[in-house]
């Protein structure tokens, strides 16, 4: 594959000023196009909900690195994408590595606990949307920093027991591990084969 029939991940801009532009680009290409993402690694942009669907209900295919991505090793040590693509948990183990953390967190989605959790949720959730409710005509704000982010940081926080005190330094390893605006310099640790 030469080089100009490779696309430039449009989700890498930090300033974002062309993300809706290049993503509606790769749409036009079809269904699935190879991007070049930071550090020269190429990969495949999927660029349509049916095809994601099939891959990820396919058993053949999976995000564990080791197993199916062949180019890994290739891929310079260091990658800014490094902590999203080369981690080891829950997201990436299938199989009976995946049923063991899943049995491990299972009890702590069970129904009766998340329905205790409702009243909370629900406080949360109407504080936020309070505050964006209270912004002036013209006013603008970040949605994902004013309702998202904090809704979905409390849940977990809330589900997985983390003192108060302990939630902002959380978030902010959370945000900087799926940060993915970061300019191409080494970030990620060593990853293991």
């Amino acid at each position: 594959m030469s080089d100009s029939s490779v696309s430039r991940c449009p989700f890498l801009d930090p300033a974002g000023s062309a993300l809706h532009a290049e993503a509606a680009g790769l749409r036009e290409q079809g269904p699935a196009v190879w991007v070049e993402l930071p550090g020269g690694v190429r990969a495949w942009s999927v660029t349509r909900y049916a095809v994601i669907q099939a891959l990820t209900t396919d058993p053949r295919v999976s995000r564990d690195h080791r197993l199916h991505w062949p180019g890994a090793a290739d891929v310079p040590e260091g990658w800014v994408l490094g902590p999203v693509a080369f981690q080891d948990s829950f997201v990436n183990q299938y199989g009976a590595e995946h049923r063991a953390s899943r049995g491990r967190l299972g009890p702590t989605f069970l129904p009766r606990r998340v329905e205790l959790m409702r009243p909370r949720v629900q406080a949360t959730a109407d504080r936020l949307v309070g505050a964006l409710g209270a912004l002036g005509p013209g006013e603008s704000t970040d949605l994902r920093l004013a309702l998202s982010r904090p809704l979905t940081l409390t849940v977990i926080c809330d589900l997985f027991g983390v003192p108060e005190e302990l939630r902002d330094a959380l978030c902010e390893v959370i945000d900087s591990v799926l940060d993915s605006s970061l300019d191409e310099g080494p970030r990620s640790p060593p990853r293991s084969n």
